[in-house]
């Protein structure tokens, strides 16, 4: 038989009790002690009544049985949504080169320079030559090219830009020749289909010499003059004092001078500085796929656009060494300058090819009695401009530099309207970028299809 003991068998105690004497015992022994008669005396702790748990009171469940709602997946943006999106960036960009012109103009012509000369510099630099030597030197070319171009152009343009009147109204004189034989012809085909369809044609009469004699008697010819001379308008011309339109010219050439000289200078910095700005550039960028990526797209494009403006400068420096030859051949005064025209013209697709050939038009007029001959002058130019545009420039830039000409149409119209002449002459190299960056993205190569000319 066994002895029950007047204390609670622990194991009899509920399970929450146990830890709260525990904590009651040790609460009691850290609490500072109170004197009271003289005597250290711990205060007595309180009486702690063990509370139910709230597991002990509601009954278990496991988690596959309670009922989670799932949360709906994240839905993409739609399509019509994204293109809208960038349709908006897009305008935005446009709007701000519109509104940036003058400081996004140079900068483009600094890159377009420096995406030309940077595989030079390259090679050079294996050669052990300093790409500060190579640039400034490349630099300096360009320069002096820019400016010889310039001072053999300004004289001959100058003289017939002073001449141009007279010359325009000389030619709409030779012109007006032709015309009168096309009233005629004109006059004659009327008159045989009024005979073929059984209508003769009635001729106006004219006022017998009695008829005028009264008429004049009675003033009726001088009322008609009077009232002939007071429906005539009179002409104000308004003349800009001279003063006023040479300071006007000053700035607009000083403006563009500093243009062309921000642009050398930035091209030459952006030359000898080497790959700095892109290894910066890289630094910057968080994972390697991304600095990867960046350096095949910046190369593609360095050897893209090189390729394409050293190919395009030679083959208009040929273009316009043959069309000069052709206007020796057929007698016209200056050659060298038609040839120079065409050869500058030609950096403009379409518009350039039809400028020059209105041109040397309207100087052959002037120039030849024979109209047949002068007819000739024009037909020579266009025709080796064609020969060029369609045969030359595709064999020689193959189907990977090829741009769709109602995209470059586009791209004249946008940028010219955006930054004027300066644009015009941009406005190929940016489309080319374009095309080359489009390509070498997945995403974009539509972009890149739509922009090139690949014949089927």
């Amino acid at each position: 038989m066994s002895t029950e003991t007047s204390g609670t068998n622990p194991s009899d105690v509920p399970a929450a009790v146990t830890p709260n004497r525990e904590r009651m015992r040790e609460t009691a022994d850290r609490a500072p002690k109170v004197k009271s008669g003289g005597w250290l005396q711990a205060p007595r702790p309180a009486t702690v009544v063990p509370s139910r748990s709230k597991a002990d009171s509601e009954p278990t469940v496991s988690p596959d049985e309670v009922d989670i709602p799932s949360l709906p997946e994240p839905r993409a943006a739609a399509p019509e949504s994204r293109y809208a999106l960038n349709v908006l960036a897009s305008l935005a960009v446009l709007h701000t080169a519109y509104l940036a012109a003058g400081v996004l103009l140079p900068l483009m012509y600094s890159l377009v320079i420096w995406l030309t000369l940077r595989p030079v510099v390259r090679s050079l630099a294996r050669r052990r030559i300093p790409q500060g030597v190579s640039a400034a030197g490349l630099i300096f070319l360009l320069v002096a090219l820019v400016l010889s171009i310039g001072l053999s152009l300004a004289q001959p343009a100058r003289e017939w830009i002073e001449s141009a009147p007279a010359t325009l109204a000389e030619a709409g004189e030779r012109l007006s020749v032709v015309r009168d034989r096309i009233r005629q012809f004109r006059d004659a085909s009327e008159k045989l289909e009024d005979i073929a369809a059984g209508r003769e044609p009635v001729p106006k009469e004219k006022p017998s010499t009695i008829s005028r004699v009264l008429s004049a008697l009675n003033g009726e010819e001088e009322t008609e003059q009077l009232a002939g001379e007071k429906d005539e308008p009179v002409q104000v011309e308004v003349s800009q004092p001279a003063l006023t339109s040479n300071l006007a010219m000053l700035s607009s050439a000083g403006a563009l001078a500093a243009s062309v000289f921000a642009s050398f200078v930035m091209a030459f910095f952006l030359l000898s500085s080497g790959d700095v700005l892109l290894n910066n550039v890289l630094r910057i960028l968080p994972s390697f796929k991304k600095k990867r990526v960046t350096v095949e797209l910046v190369h593609s494009i360095e050897r893209g656009i090189s390729f394409y403006l050293l190919n395009v400068t030679m083959i208009n420096a040929g273009l316009g060494l043959a069309i000069g030859l052709a206007m020796w051949g057929l007698g016209m005064p200056n050659p060298a300058l038609w040839g120079m025209m065409a050869a500058l013209f030609n950096f403009l697709p379409f518009l350039g090819a039809m400028a020059g050939t209105v041109i040397v038009f309207i100087v052959a007029l002037i120039t030849f009695d024979s109209l047949s001959w002068a007819a000739l002058v024009p037909t020579v130019y266009f025709g080796l401009t064609a020969i060029e545009g369609n045969l030359i420039t595709p064999g020689l830039l193959g189907r990977s530099m090829s741009l769709n000409p109602i995209m470059v149409f586009l791209s004249l119209v946008i940028w010219g309207w955006m930054w004027g002449v300066g644009g015009v002459l941009l406005a190929v190299p940016i489309l080319a970028i374009i095309r080359v960056s489009c390509d070498h993205f997945e995403r974009l190569q539509p972009v890149a299809t739509l922009l090139g000319s690949d014949r089927w």
